[in-house]
């Protein structure tokens, strides 16, 4: 009974982005997989997204610096998990398919380019950086492929992704290279959108990247386990921070770099932070596990998450991630599962309610179009 709940209120949370623009943010970074040309300087920029009325185009605005001068495959990666500098980001996102007879299932399973219908969800074609390095344009995505707010085909909480190479339209990846620039897609200050609910999200990452802004490393993972009894296992493992000091953390509303906005109300996700305290050597290891919890873990993705230079949160800001999906087996060396799971790292319960949603995500027409 707790999973048909727990449905219907995302089901209705999903259904309130009806009638508004909700919009998506990625802040971009270079991968540690190329080395920019001298000429190009560092990246930076963002990329946004924007869906008007819940319609079958989302608005793609990029401005980004530091690109090498030609065409770029860009996509959209299933994990929006930066781990690894971009190696961790997985393959071209393609939606997963409750009834594997739906013919809409192999449009969206089969690499191409866009406008072509018969491409994977994630296909957004090419960009083109010009002779000073950068790319600034608008594209358009259509033929409903992606959503800031569908239960399945939401791409909050995954990377988009700039490639190394032009995207050729050919399976299976279009030989577009490796990743270039990346950027795990969030929230966006002032928009609506929420990351996906089905499948059921059940690993989260939360990479803190040292920069001059934001000083702070480090990785915190959050895993949700099912078994007799249900529990959110939460760990992160920082340095770089004040020396034996208490500080804010917390997450925040919006994923957008220096306006993070709010801190974000955790009851719906289950999670509930406290203060962070590091050591002599401006080391911490946080841990906290949730038995029972009461919410869902999409309700983090593409929110920020922070460390403040003291306890207060009206303290500087001095560690900043975007949480997003984590690849299978990144959250290994930080959260070793204590339950009896199935080959898909979920368990039984985990399945079952993943059916149950999916159940009903048809009966409420939440379905993709």
């Amino acid at each position: 009974m707790k999973y048909i709940e727990l449905a219907l209120v995302l089901a209705a949370a999903t259904s309130c982005s009806e009638g508004v623009t909700t919009k998506a943010v990625a802040n971009i970074r270079q991968s540690d997989l190329v080395t920019v040309p001298s000429e190009c300087g560092p990246v930076s920029g963002t990329i946004r997204f924007e869906q008007i009325d819940n319609s079958d185009q989302v608005t793609v605005e990029i401005d980004v610096t530091g690109i090498a001068a030609g065409s770029h495959g860009f996509h959209i990666h299933e994990f929006g998990d930066e781990t690894m500098g971009g190696r961790r980001l997985g393959l071209h996102y393609v939606k997963q398919c409750f009834n594997s007879s739906d013919p809409e299932c192999m449009k969206d399973s089969i690499h191409g380019l866009p406008p072509n219908e018969i491409r994977q969800t994630g296909d957004m074609g090419n960009i083109v950086a010009d002779e000073n390095c950068n790319i600034k344009r608008t594209v358009v995505i259509g033929q409903d492929k992606l959503s800031l707010t569908d239960p399945i085909k939401s791409i909050v909480g995954r990377a988009v992704n700039i490639h190394s190479d032009e995207d050729d339209g050919t399976a299976p990846f279009g030989n577009a290279g490796v990743s270039y620039a990346f950027g795990i897609i969030g929230v966006a200050t002032d928009g609506l959108s929420m990351g996906p609910t089905l499948p059921f999200p059940t690993e989260i990452v939360c990479r803190m990247i040292p920069s001059a802004q934001y000083p702070v490393n480090g990785t915190v993972g959050i895993l949700y386990e099912y078994g007799a009894q249900n529990s959110i296992q939460m760990r992160g493992i920082l340095d770089s921070l004040p020396k034996n000091q208490k500080m804010s953390f917390h997450f925040h509303e919006f994923a957008e770099a220096g306006n993070p906005g709010a801190i974000y109300n955790q009851q719906e996700s289950g999670v509930q932070l406290t203060e962070l305290t590091s050591d002599a050597n401006g080391y911490a290891d946080y841990t906290n596990i949730y038995n029972e919890p009461s919410g869902q873990l999409a309700f983090l993705l593409g929110k920020a998450l922070t460390v403040h230079e003291g306890p207060e949160s009206s303290t500087p800001t001095i560690g900043f991630s975007v949480c997003g999906l984590a690849n299978a087996g990144t959250l290994e060396f930080l959260l070793p599962r204590t339950k009896n799971t199935n080959n898909d790292g979920n368990s039984s319960n985990a399945t079952t309610a993943s059916l149950v949603l999916s159940l009903l995500t048809l009966i409420f027409g939440l379905a993709p179009r």
